[in-house]
Order: C-alpha cells, then structure tokens, then sequence
C-alpha cells in the first residue's frame, strides 16, 4: 500500500514523535538571514511572520508583503519597473506586532543595504493592521532608528485600523523626518511599484552626492 501524507506546518509541533525533513529549497543554501528569519517566527505561535523569506543578492529593496495573489502581482510589477529586492518576506494570519518587530530588524539587517522598504497588501480583515505596520514593522524600523531612516518607506493596502495607522504613520513622518508614502485601494499595484522605484532611485542619488 502507498500513500501520500501532507502535514500542515501550524500542525508540526504536536507531533512529538515524528522526525521530518526541514522544508526549504534544496537547490541553495539558506541564508543565515533566512535562518534568522525562521527562528523569529519561531518564536510564537500566533501567526506568521519570516516562515516564508528570502534572501535574493543584488537587491536593495525590502519586500514585506501580506495578501499571497498580492505579493506575487508586486514582485512582478517591482522587476518591471526595474526595481530589485532583496529581501522578500510575507507576514499574515495575524501575528503578533513583536514578532513583525522582529521580523522586520532581520529584513533590514541585509548585508547589501536597504534602499527601500514596501509594506504591500490586499484586505486582510482578520489581520491587525495597526498592530502589525505600526507597533511592529515601523517599530522595527524606528527602535533603534534604523540606517534605511531615509529611506523611502511605502505602504499600500486596507484593513483593520486602516484610518489610525495613516494618522499614525502621518505624525510618525512629520515630527521624525521619515519618508513614509502612504497609498491605498486607489492605487494599484503596478502604480505603486513605480511610486516606489522613483523615490528609491532618488534615495540612490543623494547618497552618491552626500
């Protein structure tokens, strides 16, 4: 008799006495970051936030994405507007802000430097927005002020919280001199991924000139 079994990974720990392989891409190494990255989500239950990251060279932009037909449409629109990543990380089913705290600190801990960060995503109505883009990825970012501060940061996407975290991120801009971009359902995908890419490419400029 053959059969074939798939164990959801929310399922792996209660199964004490199965030993099963790691899932990971067996035609590359993981990164040290993308090592990081598991430990961090790792480190509670509640939701996920690094399970899915990778590390890709050469990039210059942080991709943190929730939403999976989302995140696919914005790594497409990212390399057709010429732009590259170099993190690529999702975060969903509402985790906690200390986890995506976490999270984002290994993102922008990318040894090639980070030009860029997006914050990309459809509804996700059982998420905390809030909790997630403010407590903990701008959190991350701020605490201790991150070397991307003048970066731009560009945000896109609905949800739970969607009026507070704008009003937040907004006096977050005014008195702390971040370039946050905010953008909503109005904005499509493909318009914000050339929203993005001009104001990094601009970064690029004054760094070369200071």
């Amino acid at each position: 008799m053959d059969s074939k079994l798939e164990l959801d990974d929310e399922a792996l720990y209660r199964q004490t006495t199965l030993v099963l392989p790691e899932r990971r891409d067996f035609s590359r190494k993981t990164t040290p970051l993308e090592i990081l990255a598991l430990k961090n989500d790792q480190t509670d239950t509640r939701g996920a936030a690094g399970r899915m990251f990778y590390e890709i060279p050469e990039g210059d932009i942080a991709v943190l994405a929730s939403g999976g037909g989302t995140s696919s449409e914005a790594l497409d629109s990212l390399y057709l507007h010429g732009g590259c990543p170099a993190i690529f990380t999702e975060y969903s089913g509402n985790p906690t802000a200390e986890k995506v705290k976490g999270l984002t600190k290994v993102a922008l801990s990318s040894p090639g430097g980070i030009n860029g960060v997006w914050v990309v995503g459809g509804r996700a109505n059982f998420t905390d927005i809030y909790e997630t883009l403010v407590n903990g990825i701008m959190e991350g970012i701020r605490r201790p002020r991150a070397s991307t501060s003048a970066s731009p940061l560009s945000s896109e996407g609905p949800g739970c919280g969607t009026w507070r975290r704008s009003t937040r991120l907004r006096l977050i801009r005014r008195n702390e001199k971040y370039n946050i971009f905010l953008r909503g359902m109005e904005t499509s995908i493909h318009d914000a991924a050339q929203l993005l890419i001009h104001h990094v490419n601009n970064t690029k400029k004054l760094k070369q000139t200071s």
